[in-house]
């Protein structure tokens, strides 16, 4: 869905509102499950950062590539990408090739 959203309010050669509503509007419900299952956790499977949490925070971070410019009504989800850019090897990974351009939340 952020995917399509991305396209549609970035790359598409014509803007399109049905779509970029359409899939903006999913991917921001697709965030609220989000952060509601980080209810009381750390991390998306308990309090461990894994695979689910490596998958999914470069897709969370980039929010406003796809047209939601915030995501202040959704603090557990706020709040993880804050842990997740804290780690040391995050912020390695974050500037390469090139400095990050997106920053801290």
């Amino acid at each position: 869905m952020q995917g399509q959203a991305s396209h549609f309010t970035k790359y598409a050669p014509e803007k399109v509102p049905y779509a970029i509503k359409r899939y903006t509007e999913e991917t921001k419900r697709l965030y609220t499950v989000l952060n509601n299952s980080l209810e009381g956790k750390e991390y998306l499977v308990g309090n461990s950062y894994t695979l689910a949490d490596a998958i999914n925070y470069p897709w969370v971070r980039y929010h406003s590539q796809s047209g939601i410019s915030d995501i202040d009504d959704l603090p557990n989800l706020k709040a993880w990408i804050a842990r997740i850019d804290e780690r040391p090897a995050t912020q390695r990974g974050l500037n390469v090739p090139t400095p990050d351009k997106i920053g801290k939340l």
